[in-house]
């Protein structure tokens, strides 16, 4: 396993999952031909884990179609809300929700039946509190792609009526989900693209020494999404927008992929170099030894750690940020190639660096992100609020209107919080908030811990339109 899971590609690792792979296919063969025993017409499926999409040898598609037979393949996810309380991998909250949305998109057209991973383990609400669950269900409403939610919501170890308020809250939204579906399910998700590709491992660079089996079961967990979760960036998975490729994904990146402009972090810039494309580096110098990182635009200087390289880039890049530490150069870039794509780079490995809290979980990497995303679209993204801690943002957005969604998944209540528009609406219809609407900045009524609060937009119509507001409880 060593010799399979150390630098790059091997005959080692092309046999470690291969062997893996059949296991499992072998398995869900026998369990599917034991079943048919009783009748071919039994639906057999599967619950995916970290590592049945890629690191196994096999993924969870090829699986759910082994174990279905002659009927519909179904699966249930991996992503469960309990894994936010107690800390699992460092997932929090809106990375969990994103990590179902990533793996729908892997599953669109499969014709698989889909649901998520409601669980609250270990329960009762003392060890997992029913607002992880209702923030997971009602995010995954808004997006609209799954088919269901496996909702564990009683407690297997006592009687139906020892824990009642998982079920009372499930109860109690109902009204809420409605509306979700009114608004959301149906429309088509706006924000930065993710691009995270199912299959890496077999062609990844990984460190020169085994880093142990933590680090590559990881790799299925998305730098990418945990970025702009971290930093309140509406994100989808399906139009032609601004593109985050972090990591081995580059490897899979196409022209196509970053033709409206792209996030990278140092590991995707140098990969993309190697491939031919120009994305403003010039050669990988070094590991560099950081301390802080100064941003010039809040005059600030924030205490960070993590993987960070000294680049040489392009002499038409144009530094954001500053690293500091001894034998520390650059920053943050922003570029823009001669075909007129532009990119922003991060000089840092995300992966080994996203639990380095400042580094993606930072004021200033707020702002800083928000404007570079400008500056690679050429326009601001459709909803910006910035300057709170763990707040999910999702947008759907057709021709004629703008739903946005704010969860609220952190335990300080978010005072008058201010959405900036990338265009002006005629009006908006608030729900489980009120609010003004002016312009292209709206102001919202206090959003409490874990609470949901959601604005529908309406086009505006005609340069001299009245702006109008609508509060319902």
């Amino acid at each position: 396993m060593q010799k399979a899971f150390a630098g790059g590609p091997s005959p080692e690792r092309d046999a470690w999952l291969q062997a893996c792979g059949d296991s499992l296919r072998h398995l869900a063969a026998r369990l599917r031909a034991a079943v048919d025993t009783v009748s071919p017409d039994i639906r057999l499926g599967h619950c995916a884990v970290l590592s049945t999409w890629d690191v196994d040898g096999v993924d969870s598609i090829e699986l759910a179609r082994i174990f279905a037979g002659r009927t519909r393949p179904f699966l249930r996810f991996i992503g469960a809300p309990y894994w936010a309380p107690m800390h699992a991998w460092g997932f929090r909250l809106a990375t969990i929700i994103e990590t179902e949305r990533m793996q729908r998109k892997w599953c669109e057209g499969q014709g698989i039946e889909i649901f998520s991973e409601g669980d609250v383990y270990p329960r009762p609400r003392f060890n997992a509190p029913a607002a992880y669950l209702e923030g997971f269900d009602t995010a995954l409403r808004a997006d609209g792609g799954l088919d269901g939610i496996l909702k564990y919501m009683l407690d297997y170890s006592c009687s139906p009526r020892y824990e009642t308020g998982y079920v009372d809250r499930h109860v109690l939204n109902t009204p809420l989900y409605e509306e979700i579906d009114k608004h959301f399910a149906s429309k088509p998700a706006v924000g930065v693209r993710i691009f995270e590709a199912m299959h890496k491992l077999q062609r990844a660079i990984l460190p020169p020494a085994f880093p142990g089996a933590g680090y590559v079961q990881e790799t299925f967990i998305s730098a990418s999404i945990e970025f702009l979760c971290d930093n309140s960036v509406p994100m989808q998975y399906d139009t032609p927008d601004v593109t985050i490729v972090f990591g081995e994904n580059a490897r899979y990146a196409s022209a196509e992929t970053l033709q409206y402009g792209a996030i990278l972090d140092a590991p995707a810039a140098e990969i993309l170099t190697q491939r031919g494309f120009d994305v403003g580096l010039r050669k990988v110098l070094g590991q560099a030894s950081v301390r802080a990182e100064y941003y010039p635009a809040d005059g600030e200087t924030v205490p960070v750690g993590g993987t960070y390289f000294n680049l040489e880039v392009d002499s038409r890049v144009r530094f954001v940020t500053h690293l500091k530490g001894e034998g520390a150069a650059g920053g943050v870039f922003e570029y823009e190639n001669g075909e007129g794509v532009r990119f922003l780079v991060y000089p840092f490995n995300a992966y080994e660096t996203r639990h380095h809290d400042r580094a993606f979980r930072c004021y200033c990497r707020m702002r800083q992100l928000a404007a570079g995303i400008e500056y690679v679209r050429r326009r601001p993204m459709d909803v910006v609020c910035l300057g709170n801690p763990d707040l999910y943002i999702q947008c759907k957005k057709d021709e004629n209107s703008l739903s946005i969604g704010l969860w609220n998944f952190c335990v300080d209540e978010i005072l008058a919080p201010e959405i900036r528009l990338c265009d002006e609406y005629e009006s908006a219809q608030f729900i489980r908030c009120s609010g003004q609407l002016r312009g292209k900045v709206m102001e919202l009524s206090t959003l409490p811990p874990f609470g949901f609060a959601a604005v529908v937009l309406q086009r505006r119509i005609g340069a001299d339109s009245v702006h109008r507001s609508r509060t319902s409880a």
